[in-house]
C-alpha cells in the first residue's frame, strides 16, 4: 500500500475513533488530540528522509517527526514540503548514525532494481553511458584505462547514428599495447615515423588526451556514446592516412570513415542519390564491358580462317644484297 493512502486510511481512522469517544461522553465536543496511532516511537536513533518520492529532498536528510506522527516498527509517516511548495506524505526511518551510510546505499540500490507495471519507461536501471566513480590509492579519483576498457559493456540503440561500431574494438586493441590512448599515441608517432611538425601529431594527442580523461576522470563509458564514437573514428582515419607515405598523408577516404552524409564544401547530396548514381554508372560501366567484348569477339570471328600476307620486302624485290 502506497505511504499517502496508508495515511489517508489513518487518518480516516481517527475521524471514527474521536467520533466514538464523544458519542460515549469520554471527550468533550470540538477538537481533542488523540494518542498516536499504531505503535510506539523506537528508542534512540535520529529521524532519517528516506527521500524517494519528494523533489528537493535527499535520501539520508534529517527531519523533524511529530509527536502524533503514526509508527509502524522504526518507520513513521510524516507530511513534508517539497522544492515546489507542495505537502507530501511520505515514510520516515529512525536509524543510527552509524549506519546511515549502509541504509542511503540500500535505498539507491532499491531505486536502481525498481520495475513498473505500466508505461513506457518500466525501469530505472544503471545509466549505461556512465561508470562507477573509484579512487586510487593516494586517494585521487581515477579509474584505471586498461581495467576499465575490459568493464566496459556495448549496449544495442535501435537509432545509432554511426555504423559499424568502432570503439570497444578499438580501445581493446589500444589495451592490449598500451597502458592509455596517449601511450598509444607515442608510440604511434614514433613507429610509423611521422614527420615532425605534422599536425596529425597534434591532433592525434588532444583526442587521446580526451579518451583517457573521459576514462579515467569523468568515468565514462565510452562505447556508448555516438560522440566518442566519432572521436575514435578520427584516429583511426588519421592512422590510416599515414600508413602508406607518411610524409604525404591521404584523406580520400574521410567521409566513409566520418560517416559524413553530404559532400564537404557545402554541397549537399542525398546520400540515398549517391548510391543510386553509383549503382547506375557501375551497371553502365558493366554493359560498355561486355559491349567491347562481343565486339573484340566478332572482329576475331571475321579474321578466322584468313592466311596472314607476307609483309613487303624493304628491299625491293628480286635477288640479294649487292
Amino acid at each position: 500500500m502506497p505511504p499517502a493512502e496508508l495515511a489517508q486510511h489513518m487518518h480516516a481512522g481517527r475521524a471514527v475513533a474521536e467520533d466514538e469517544i464523544r458519542r460515549r461522553g469520554a471527550l468533550a465536543p470540538g477538537p481533542g488530540a488523540l494518542a498516536p496511532v499504531g505503535d510506539a516511537p523506537p528508542a534512540g536513533g535520529e529521524n532519517h528522509d528516506q527521500g524517494i518520492w519528494v523533489p528537493g529532498k535527499k535520501i539520508g536528510e534529517e527531519v523533524s517527526v511529530p509527536i502524533d506522527a503514526p509508527w509502524m516498527g522504526d518507520r513513521a509517516l510524516v507530511r513534508v514540503t517539497d522544492s515546489e511548495g507542495n505537502s507530501l506524505v511520505v515514510m520516515e526511518a529512525k536509524i543510527d548514525r552509524s549506519g546511515l551510510a549502509e541504509f542511503c546505499e540500500g535505498r539507491i540500490a532499491l531505486c536502481r532494481g525498481s520495475e513498473a507495471i505500466a508505461g513506457e519507461d518500466k525501469q530505472a536501471g544503471d545509466d549505461v553511458r556512465t561508470m562507477s566513480v573509484r579512487y586510487l590509492a593516494n586517494g585521487e579519483r581515477g579509474r584505471n584505462f586498461k581495467d576499465s576498457v575490459k568493464e566496459f559493456v556495448q549496449v544495442e540503440f535501435d537509432d545509432w547514428p554511426l555504423l559499424p561500431r568502432t570503439c570497444q574494438d578499438y580501445l581493446s586493441a589500444v589495451s592490449e599495447v598500451a597502458e592509455s590512448c596517449y601511450m598509444q599515441h607515442l608510440a604511434w608517432v614514433q613507429q610509423a615515423r611521422i614527420p615532425e611538425g605534422d599536425r596529425a601529431i597534434y591532433e592525434d594527442e588532444l583526442l587521446s588526451r580526451v579518451i583517457d580523461m573521459a576514462v579515467k576522470y569523468d568515468c565514462l563509458n565510452i562505447v556508448n556514446l555516438a560522440s566518442f564514437e566519432m572521436i575514435i573514428r578520427r584516429k583511426q582515419l588519421l592512422a590510416e592516412a599515414h600508413v602508406g607515405n607518411p610524409a604525404s598523408p591521404s584523406y580520400e577516404a574521410a567521409d566513409y570513415f566520418m560517416g559524413r552524409r553530404y559532400r564537404p564544401g557545402g554541397g549537399i547530396v542525398v546520400q540515398s542519390l549517391t548510391e543510386h548514381v553509383a549503382k547506375r554508372m557501375h551497371e553502365d560501366a558493366q554493359i560498355q564491358k561486355e559491349k567491347r567484348k562481343l565486339s573484340e569477339a566478332k572482329g576475331n570471328g571475321k579474321n578466322k580462317g584468313k592466311v596472314p600476307t607476307s609483309p613487303p620486302n624493304p628491299e625491293g624485290g628480286g635477288g640479294g644484297k649487292k
